[in-house]
């Protein structure tokens, strides 16, 4: 129990040819230490799937068009 844990990952999408930045979210997923405590650190682990999903959900639905989409940033700032 000694905190809570997170994982701030800023990923920057580019154009190989012109190396001109499409865009660079930021996402972000939480969890707190009496979750970890009684799981034995899965919750942690759980977490850093969930990153890594956002970022293959939202690589997945802007690769034909730029449309933006969840990051976890949403549920920190409510």
């Amino acid at each position: 129990m000694a905190g809570d844990s997170a994982v701030v990952l800023k990923v920057r999408y580019m154009d190989a040819s012109s190396g001109k930045i499409i865009a660079s979210p930021v996402f972000y997923q939480k969890t707190n230490s009496f979750s970890g405590t009684f799981s034995w650190g899965a919750t942690d682990a759980d977490m850093l799937e969930r990153i890594a999903s956002l970022i293959a959900v939202y690589t997945a639905d802007n690769y034909e068009k730029a449309v933006g989409g969840p990051t976890g940033l949403e549920a920190k700032n409510n």
